[in-house]
């Protein structure tokens, strides 16, 4: 394990170092604030421990920059005893711990201890999530015309709850979402995925299951339960007339209505083995033409908005 101890007096340092030294593989000091910063950014630690007055940046500085660079790496702060101001503020802050001073030794280990744990849990959960959008990638890469789709519709439904006044957290969901809506087509033949004529009824039958087989896939990871409505339920329409479950209108998940009218549009304007991609124009009239039927119609006038002041952007 790596651990950054950013302290400034040696007495403390010397402490630190030798109540670690049977549970910290690497356990790097750092006795001044404005050092420890670079650190923090440009390494990946599994646990920062952190005094609250340092020379040239405090405790709280540092405490910003670790929970914005790496949000899953714990992060421990040195108070005293009597010290309530400064927990709720770094509690505030999104601290995972604290030890106070002076340091009693077997509580200072089993703090540390618990947070190295939640450090691997963490790791554990990320590497499940990485196998789960490998494997999503790894399904476009059957279909050479939809590549790159997924991340598009992400980003697209990114930018539709935004404008929405989505938090960033929800946006970033919608994202993730956006990745994996597809990932059910593994269980869809290739040769109908890639055939370059209309699907015959069972055919599609058979391309409409999955929305569900994405849902199986996610469901048990508990980094994905946010973004399942949406993987779901992108494919339901404002008029009921959707799959898999037939919602209608607002009852449909606001995630997925987003969502819908993005896969809709990348759909129409990326080449598909049946036919070539649609105009931005022609595609847009026919998000226009499908309000309040297939699409929400706020959203469509949303995503519109966007992709104009794209091409303003752009000619300037």
């Amino acid at each position: 394990m790596k651990v950054l101890l950013v302290e400034d007096d040696p007495s403390a340092q010397e402490i630190v170092r030798d109540i670690l030294k049977d549970i910290v593989i690497d356990i790097e000091i750092c006795g001044r604030g404005d050092e420890a910063e670079a650190l923090i950014r440009n390494v990946e630690w599994d646990l920062v421990m952190l005094d609250i007055m340092l020379p040239g940046k405090d405790g709280f500085q540092l405490l910003k920059v670790a929970k914005e660079v790496h949000k899953f790496t714990p992060v421990v702060m040195f108070t005293a005893i009597k010290d309530r101001e400064n927990r709720i503020k770094a509690y505030e802050m999104g601290v995972d711990d604290f030890v106070t001073k002076p340091f009693d030794r077997w509580e200072f280990l089993a703090r540390v201890r618990s947070l190295l744990n939640l450090r691997g849990s963490y790791q554990r959960l990320e590497e499940t999530r990485n196998v789960v959008i490998t494997l999503a990638h790894a399904v476009e890469a059957k279909d050479p015309y939809t590549r790159g789709h997924s991340d598009r519709v992400g980003e697209y439904s990114r930018k539709i709850s935004l404008a929405l006044g989505f938090s960033q957290e929800k946006a970033e969901d919608l994202y993730w979402a956006g990745l994996l809506h597809d990932i059910g087509k593994i269980a869809v033949p290739l040769d109908i995925l890639t055939k370059p004529d209309c699907l015959t009824y069972d055919e599609y039958e058979k391309v409409k299951i999955h929305p569900e087989y994405s849902y199986k896939i996610c469901q048990d990871l508990r980094t994905l339960q946010k973004v399942l409505p949406a993987i779901k339920y992108h494919h339901e329409r404002w008029d009921g007339k959707g799959y898999p479950e037939g919602l209608k209108g607002k009852d449909i998940p606001a995630e997925a209505r987003i969502m819908s009218v993005a896969d809709a549009y990348d759909a129409m304007t990326s080449d598909r083995a049946y036919r070539k991609a649609m105009s931005k124009e022609k595609a847009v009239l026919i998000l226009k033409e499908g309000k309040d039927k297939q699409w929400q119609a706020s959203i469509v006038d949303t995503f519109i908005d966007i992709l104009e002041t794209e091409d303003e952007e752009e000619k300037n």
